[in-house]
């Protein structure tokens, strides 16, 4: 079935599928068939999670937008209610998708981490009703046994020798800091600049880097969040640290940008190339001279068009026939697979729906 304004789905007993028109409202068509001349048809509204508003939740189980409770709003995802700022969560039933909320009473007034208790603050709340503390600390909601406080506490954790210690990332916990802070604290004073969790010396690589995605063939670039936060870091703990995973990131960034030149040496591949000079004097991986210690192979070398030339005329000593009465070579081919942030996943092998093949 099909009409001018879109396309149009129907479905067969015990398959559920969708059909929208441009402009108009879309709709869920379940056709129940009875034969191929006679069947009875229900139509529901199409609905979203992004269709539900500030009070709704969407309900996976009728594809619906279904209304929170009192003092409630939708979660994060979408897919469930929460209490409002100031109302702690009392009951959670565990058959349904529904929660009870109770306002906290003026003299504990903010809702702990948890959502369940109500507690009073040392200092400021969040917007979201929570206690917050200032940096370097970590927030206390519970004596050593569990048991809940009447008042949180801000605690402060010790970041000079020998606990060198920090808040991390959630604040609700002091842990040591990386050995790239100085040793005797963990407070990356001027001139260092911390990044990425890290403390590096002024000077070694400039900070303004170009956090762009650049493809020089098709003229255009983006800009990354992922390069913005990471691209400096990487380069500088693969440059001064030689951290595997750091240069295995910043090689990573590189191939994102298609192993594009933008005529900057602060984007992605500028910097692998300055890493890359930097360690010129040091040994070669696998006896292979443009593989350098640390870094990922990504090019041949600096020279103009030697790529080219290794690939389109220097002649192979080996010949490999595949097929035929000639063949005389089976040929497995693995990837080593990293993440996006140069950790080490596995090795695999090549084919199927990991490499497609250019004519």
């Amino acid at each position: 079935m099909g009409s001018k304004g879109g396309p149009l789905f129907t479905m067969a007993t015990e398959t559920l599928l969708l059909f929208s028109r441009h402009r108009f409202l879309a709709y869920l068509l379940f056709v129940l068939y009875r034969n191929l001349a006679d069947c009875q048809q229900f139509i529901i509204p199409f609905k979203s999670p992004s269709d539900c508003g500030a009070d709704e939740f969407f309900d996976i189980s009728s594809l619906s937008c279904s209304r929170c409770g009192s003092n409630q709003r939708q979660s994060s995802t979408g897919l469930s209610c929460i209490c409002q700022p100031g109302y702690r969560t009392t009951n959670v039933i565990p058959d349904k998708v529904s929660i009870t909320c109770e306002q906290c009473p003026t003299d504990r007034p903010a809702v702990t981490k948890d959502g369940f208790g109500c507690i009073r603050c040392p200092g400021t709340l969040s917007d979201e009703g929570k206690c917050q503390c200032p940096p370097g600390h970590i927030l206390v909601e519970r004596d050593i046994n569990g048991n809940p406080l009447n008042e949180a506490r801000c605690e402060a954790c010790n970041s000079n020798s020998p606990a060198l210690s920090v808040a991390d990332i959630r604040g609700d916990r002091c842990e040591r800091c990386t050995s790239t802070f100085i040793n005797s604290s963990c407070v990356c004073t001027a001139p260092n600049v911390p990044a990425g969790g890290l403390c590096f010396p002024s000077g070694i690589l400039s900070t303004n880097v170009n956090p762009s995605v650049n493809y020089a063939q098709l003229k255009f670039s983006v800009q990354s969040a992922w390069f913005v936060e990471n691209l400096y870091s990487s380069s500088a703990a693969c440059l001064v640290y030689s951290n595997l995973t750091a240069c295995q990131a910043l090689g990573n960034m590189c191939v994102m940008n298609m192993h594009s030149f933008g005529g900057l040496s602060t984007d992605a591949c500028g910097l692998f190339n300055t890493v890359y000079r930097s360690k010129a004097a040091l040994s070669s991986v696998q006896d292979i001279a443009y593989w350098k210690v640390d870094l990922p192979w990504l090019f041949y070398g600096d020279e103009p068009g030697l790529a080219s030339r290794v690939l389109q005329t220097d002649p192979v000593p080996t010949v490999f026939s595949f097929r035929g009465r000639n063949k005389n070579t089976d040929i497995e081919l693995l990837a080593a697979i990293y993440d996006v942030r140069g950790e080490f996943l596995r090795w695999e092998q090549i084919g199927g729906s990991n490499l497609q093949v250019i004519p």
